[in-house]
């Protein structure tokens, strides 16, 4: 079953599912750029020159000590993002600031979106999404939607077994071709 939730501040569904899963959280990223107010004035920052630690933006900290604590309490976390050839301005500025997710104990896997042809494509389309507690009665999906500019206008929890099985099966098999990429293997 599908339902839209919250997401227009902190204390909302978005962030409580983001803040309350029990053993695993893992995010298919494939937007080209995001639209999140908070970042600018950092992404600017970066663009011109004069990059400053994510941990001096209260959101940005607030999230990288966020995972710090659930890693601590034997949670997982991690995500893959896809990127562009040649890479974009946002792309290239999170992987800048990947130092700081990993230090906090976030699993980061990177994959060229002309990879993604080699499988079967993506559940959701176009959106990003979260899969939580896979592999649990409680195993869940939130689905991003956006817009062109990378505007996050609706978010959706799916916990229909069959969604939930197909996220599992695609993240297993993104994670295997981006592994493969990394090592210098041509993925079947």
């Amino acid at each position: 079953m599908r339902r839209i939730l919250t997401d227009a501040g902190p204390e909302t569904e978005f962030w409580q599912q983001l803040r309350d899963y029990q053993s695993s959280a893992w995010r298919f990223e494939q937007q080209r750029q995001y639209d999140i107010g908070y970042e600018e004035a950092q992404l600017r920052a970066f663009l011109d020159g004069h990059p400053e630690s994510p941990l001096e933006n209260p959101e940005l900290g607030a999230w990288m000590h966020q995972v710090a604590a659930q890693r601590a309490a034997g949670k997982t976390i991690g995500r893959i993002r896809i990127v562009d050839s040649p890479i974009t301005d946002y792309q290239r500025w999170m992987a800048w600031m990947d130092r700081w997710n990993v230090e906090a104990g976030e699993q980061i896997d990177y994959l060229p979106r002309t990879a993604l042809a080699q499988i079967p494509p993506a559940p959701f389309g176009d959106a990003d999404w979260w899969l939580f507690d896979e592999g649990t009665p409680d195993a869940r999906v939130m689905i991003m939607h956006f817009n062109e500019t990378g505007y996050r206008h609706l978010v959706e929890l799916e916990t229909d077994p069959a969604a939930v099985a197909a996220a599992a099966d695609f993240r297993r098999e993104v994670i295997e071709l981006a592994h493969g990429q990394k090592h210098g293997q041509k993925a079947a």
